[in-house]
């Protein structure tokens, strides 16, 4: 896992492909963090909990992680950084 700034977001290699998740939770937008001895995301504010997809594992969590658009363009990984809006189930941008 690569974290980069200068907005949060989590990416991970896919093959050639590059996928982003944003690591601000979608339950009150606090840091998404990497847990490495359990493998999987973990908001520290109210311990919602995510697998390597970003899918809820447990906790307050109305929703997944945010993806977000990522693509290799001459070897740089370009993220189109988006906000969504908190405490909702569907994913809205803010």
């Amino acid at each position: 896992m690569l974290r980069s700034r200068p907005w949060a977001r989590w990416l991970r290699k896919k093959g050639d492909a590059v996928e982003a998740l944003s690591a601000e939770c979608p339950h009150l937008g606090c840091r998404v963090g990497y847990d490495e001895s359990k493998k999987n995301f973990v908001c520290p504010c109210h311990e919602s909990a995510f697998d390597l997809e970003g899918k809820v594992l447990y906790g307050p969590s109305p929703r997944a992680m945010d993806t977000l658009e990522a693509r290799v363009n001459d070897g740089v990984v370009e993220v189109k950084f988006q906000r969504f809006q908190p405490q909702i189930k569907d994913k809205v941008e803010a």
